[in-house]
């Protein structure tokens, strides 16, 4: 029996490798221009802004309105891979690592050596960037 012949393609396979390398060399643009976003802009904690946080007053303050409770569960809603394309701080990397979608907030920041309210802003930036959502 007789093999098919194969026909060859209308460009010469050597000439277009060589013009694909080249266009491959020329190209010094990042991946992305877009920048990194950070996690965790510096912002200054305001007496009383969270709740079980004691005012001037000593008097319990109530939660903001955006403020999930400490009974809520923080689960994580991106895949610890794609945690890498963000600028986390230490702080917010050692909070994440205490996620397991079964403790609530408290027990979030308490695995994670945290006070409350440090540990309840960061986990509404990271839910406010979609890296987690609570339940």
């Amino acid at each position: 029996m007789r093999e098919p012949q194969t026909a060859r393609p209308p460009f010469d396979p050597a000439e277009f490798a060589k013009e694909a390398e080249s266009r491959l060399q020329q190209t010094d643009e990042p991946a992305s221009r877009r920048d990194t976003p950070r996690a965790f802009p510096a912002a200054p904690l305001t007496a009383g802004a969270f709740p079980n946080e004691r005012g001037a007053s000593g008097a319990t303050t109530s939660p903001p309105t955006r403020s999930p409770d400490g009974d809520r569960i923080p689960v994580l809603i991106i895949s610890r891979e794609e945690l890498e394309w963000f600028a986390l701080s230490p702080t917010a990397s050692r909070l994440i690592a205490q996620l397991d979608g079964i403790s609530p907030i408290a027990a979030v920041c308490s695995g994670a050596n945290l006070p409350w309210a440090e540990g309840q802003r960061i986990l509404l930036e990271l839910s406010e960037q979609g890296i987690v959502a609570f339940r």
